[in-house]
């Protein structure tokens, strides 16, 4: 039997991670819907429409959160694997993990699109962010501890660093949750403070000095 451990190519996971990815972000538009015809009028006038849209937009704030959260860690996710140069079975499983909760998004991001006014929604929304958080974090903890399945000029600096970005999402879950127990409205704005975190200093490598000509 083949050494559980023994390197496989990178491709056909990123291959798969890419697949899931797209669909997942696809899936998200049909968390955004319209009563069929509302009066029993057979038409819906004009008035009406705007009305209908314009109520829905909680709807189309939680699409634009989902989808540009799942193109964050998309993004995290690629930056990672460009420096990961193989992989191996448990860190495969890491990986498959991940990417079933990330087909999940879609039914958690309709379910606060329906019940956003209650708090449960969005724990099941925040508890989906959190595990992904978790285990993209534990996704570059695994290939990294020994920089086993790193390329070998990834900095130490750089792997410190993807450790501290990696645990933002998930903490912007928690706190989520919590504020949804005061006020579900506001639960989803917390996820808006992410970019803003993350511009501060202490996730961005240090400028290296200049060498001396």
């Amino acid at each position: 039997m083949a050494n559980e451990r023994a390197w496989l190519s990178t491709s056909r996971l990123e291959a798969l991670t890419d697949g899931i990815f797209a669909f997942a972000m696809t899936l998200l538009v049909l968390s955004i819907s319209l009563p069929d015809d509302p009066g029993g009028k057979g038409y819906m006038p004009n008035a009406e429409l705007e009305d209908l849209i314009l109520g829905e937009s909680h709807r189309f704030l939680n699409y634009a959160i989902a989808f540009l959260l799942l193109a964050g860690f998309w993004m995290n996710h690629s930056r990672e694997f460009h420096m990961i140069k193989a992989t191996e079975h448990k860190h495969t499983w890491i990986n498959i993990l991940f990417l079933m909760f990330v087909a999940l998004v879609p039914f958690t991001t309709a379910l606060v699109g329906d019940y956003g006014q209650d708090w449960v929604a969005w724990l099941f929304f925040g508890a989906n962010i959190l595990i992904l958080g978790i285990f993209l974090y534990m996704n570059w903890w695994y290939a990294s501890r020994n920089r086993h399945l790193l390329h070998a000029d990834v900095e130490e600096e750089r792997i410190e660093l993807g450790k501290r970005r990696g645990l933002v999402v998930p903490s912007a879950a928690v706190v989520s949750v919590a504020v949804s127990l005061a006020a579900p409205s506001l639960a989803g704005f917390v996820y808006m403070l992410i970019p803003i975190v993350l511009m501060l200093p202490w996730f961005h490598a240090g400028k290296k000095p200049e060498k001396k000509k």
